[in-house]
């Protein structure tokens, strides 16, 4: 995989966050863990994030940012939860799996392995 530059690192950090941030929001079950304490974290965290990557983007872009964030970040959710049921597959799905992602993605022009 390619060295990721600045900015691509910032946005995967931010978009993370940012899934964080509403996963808490929105599906966050009743456990051991207090809701409002993660939530708050989480958004500080976001909010520096984004303090650093106003420094990345043209003035005035603020909104393609935080959209871009949004989308990155429900993107990723879905991936992490279909990283989780791979790893529950046995060896064979796994790789079967794997495999068709990787011809998927190269199909789009995506330089991205799994």
């Amino acid at each position: 995989m390619k060295k990721l530059t600045d900015r691509e690192t910032f946005v995967i950090y931010a978009g993370l966050t940012n899934a964080l941030v509403d996963h808490i929001e929105n599906d966050f079950r009743k456990s051991i863990y207090n809701k409002q304490s993660l939530k708050f974290k989480s958004q500080n965290l976001l909010n520096e994030l984004i303090s650093i990557t106003d420094k990345l983007y043209a003035e005035g872009a603020e909104e393609e940012v935080v959209e871009q964030h949004v989308m990155a970040g429900d993107v990723m959710l879905k991936f992490f939860k279909l990283g989780m049921k791979m790893a529950d597959m046995d060896d064979v799905k796994h790789q079967g799996l794997n495999t068709q992602l990787n011809i998927l993605l190269k199909s789009y022009g995506l330089d991205i392995d799994f």
